[in-house]
């Protein structure tokens, strides 16, 4: 897209330097993504096994994991990426094996897999170098497929492993390797690390290094950083969405800044979308709900993956996505 044919050419932008795909290209660094860069690719190249990158939703943890993989670029590193996380661990081992460009056969078993995976990481030892197995949404893997993960990296050769595992999850997983039956995982994680949300000071210097490498002389005002602040609280993500939205308030206010103004009316926008989905939500939960207390009168119990539960329970669970709140805020509102 050229300078003058995108939605921003008005504002002398090269493009949008808001976007919400993950890209290795202009990345903002702060010390906490510098320190975790270097700590997960020491740990890797060291071979310590288990790596964990933990962070709330929109904080950046798969942009952090791209410039991992910028980072390991020269050195001698074999990358598997697994980004869907809600299947089973034959599947999950599946997935493993074809990023990596093995080539399992349909009918292959979980032993199968295992050791054609383990003849792989033997051989790239022998080669020198170290494969890699990032999960991206870890938090999502079934018991069963975290276990699968911890036999995985059990695999040494001369007292090293010979794959490194990198688990990149929301909070919740470090309240789930608290439970009993996860605690040979827990302590065979050598580095576990926590993606902070940017301080109110880098959340200005990430606005204005965007708009930098964009081309643009555009900048955020007190007023106007006061209320980017209220509206995200440092939330990568939430603030990326503001800022763009913003962009379009200058064009449409003509400002040549991104004042107060601008950025109240890109969060009265962004509070608009964000109460027309919750209605939505609330829509469709209201109407299961009718639909299950009926069928709570016929049917009180439900088979659910080969068992028999409450339909209260299984109420309870559908309803939970719609009943959950969003961690960040706009406009400083919950």
């Amino acid at each position: 897209m050229t300078s003058q044919n995108h939605p921003f050419a008005r504002l002398h932008l090269t493009g949008n330097p808001f976007s919400m795909a993950t890209s290795q290209e202009g990345f903002f660094h702060t010390p906490a993504t510098r320190t975790i860069l270097e700590e997960f690719a020491h740990g890797i190249l060291t071979r310590k096994g288990f790596l964990l990158l933990m962070g709330e939703v929109g904080v950046g943890k798969t942009s952090l994991a791209l410039q991992l993989f910028a980072r390991l670029e020269t050195e001698p590193v074999d990358f598997a990426w697994v980004f869907t996380t809600m299947f089973t661990k034959e599947d999950l081992f599946r997935a493993i094996a074809e990023d990596f460009g093995l080539h399992p056969e349909p009918g292959w078993t979980l032993l199968d897999h295992q050791r054609a995976l383990q003849a792989f990481f033997l051989d790239r030892f022998e080669a020198g170098r170290i494969p890699v197995i990032v999960v991206d949404e870890a938090h999502n893997l079934s018991f069963d497929s975290l276990e699968a993960l911890r036999l995985l990296g059990n695999f040494e050769f001369g007292g090293q492993k010979l794959v490194q595992v990198l688990l990149i999850a929301q909070p919740e997983i470090a309240e789930r390797l608290r439970e009993p039956n996860l605690r040979q995982l827990k302590s065979r994680i050598a580095i576990s690390r926590t993606l902070p949300e940017l301080s109110r000071q880098e959340l200005i210097d990430y606005t204005h290094f965007k708009l930098s490498s964009a081309g643009s002389q555009l900048r955020l005002t007190p007023w106007g950083a006061w209320r980017l602040w209220q509206g995200c609280h440092g939330n990568l993500r939430l603030a990326n969405l503001i800022l763009e939205r913003a962009l379009y308030a200058c064009i449409a206010l003509q400002a040549d800044a991104l004042n107060g103004r601008v950025l109240g009316a890109a969060l009265h926008e962004v509070r608009q979308e964000r109460d027309l989905k919750q209605g939505i939500s609330w829509t469709w939960a209201v109407t299961a709900l009718i639909v299950l207390a009926v069928a709570l009168a016929f049917v009180p119990t439900w088979p659910v993956d080969g068992q028999h539960r409450s339909a209260a329970q299984v109420l309870l669970e559908i309803l939970q996505p719609a009943l959950s709140r969003p961690n960040a805020t706009v406009g400083g509102q919950p």
